[in-house]
């Protein structure tokens, strides 16, 4: 049976990450994702461990990403799990509760009131529950499919404004969604502006005054990464943009996922999504 040492990573040698990436997931990274994600966090740097034969050869990975949540009137700094990864010819080794619990362990050195998240499919969920993780809700994906976008318009609207990066007022509107939930993510405006410089994904934004979207196209689909409405319809004109976009484009549909009941599911389905 292969022996497997488990050892806190380095984060400076993220890098190093790559081909276990390529190799996992079958997507090529640049090294400065990595950087961007486990060390320029405003909330701080990652944590977590590699899985190491005898031979030093690295096989797996679990990391942890901090990130700064309000629930109610408190907050508190919260660990997501992300970037799970194991070489097939390693896996149903136990590797990644070895290493999760590893990581758990490391939080609670760092804090007495660490506290884990988590998402993943179905695979992962049931791996999480064995190991004591409760799973609080769902978070299901929601399609608009392409001939929904083609259908016709009662009348034309005219285009919202495209940026590149959030300005203020979609600054402000990020942070206006997020005070009206009761608990949530904290978005200040070094999150968003670092949440947003994923070196994997080239993110468009849309607004007028009253209402924002940011997405990306991804395959065969536009993908909806965020979106919001003052008030009820406000949002129609980002919406058309995106209906004229997908069809521009040929795409299969929009896609997005967000919590059964949040504010992100309850606009979607406003505008035509299932």
């Amino acid at each position: 049976m292969q022996e497997y040492t488990i050892r806190p990573f380095d984060f400076t040698q993220a890098a190093s990450l790559v081909p276990l990436f390529k190799e996992c997931f079958g997507r090529d990274v640049p090294s400065n994702y990595f950087q961007w994600k486990f060390l320029d966090n405003p909330a701080g740097p990652a944590i977590g461990h590699v899985a190491v034969t005898k031979e030093d050869e690295t096989v797996g990975f679990y990391g942890m990403i901090p990130e700064y949540y309000r629930f109610g009137a408190c907050e508190q700094m919260v660990h997501q799990g992300c970037d799970v990864m194991t070489l097939p010819a390693h896996r149903r080794q136990g590797l990644f509760g070895r290493q999760f619990r590893a990581t758990c362990e490391m939080g609670r050195t760092l804090s007495n009131r660490f506290t884990f998240m988590g998402f993943g499919g179905q695979t992962t969920i049931s791996t999480y529950r064995k190991m004591g993780v409760t799973v609080p809700f769902s978070i299901p994906f929601y399609f608009k499919l392409a001939f929904l976008c083609r259908l016709p318009k009662l009348r034309r609207l005219d285009a919202p404004q495209e940026i590149n990066a959030p300005n203020r007022l979609v600054l402000d509107m990020i942070q206006e969604n997020a005070s009206r939930r009761k608990n949530t993510k904290i978005f200040d405006d070094y999150f968003i502006q670092w949440r947003l410089k994923n070196p994997l994904i080239k993110y468009r934004i849309l607004h007028d005054d009253s209402a924002y979207a940011i997405f990306y196209v991804a395959g065969s689909f536009i993908f909806l990464f965020d979106a919001w409405e003052a008030a009820k319809g406000k949002g129609r004109r980002v919406m058309s943009f995106l209906d004229n976009e997908l069809t521009r484009a040929g795409k299969k549909g929009i896609l997005t996922f967000g919590q059964e009941g949040g504010s992100l599911a309850r606009h979607v389905r406003r505008h035509g999504f299932i």
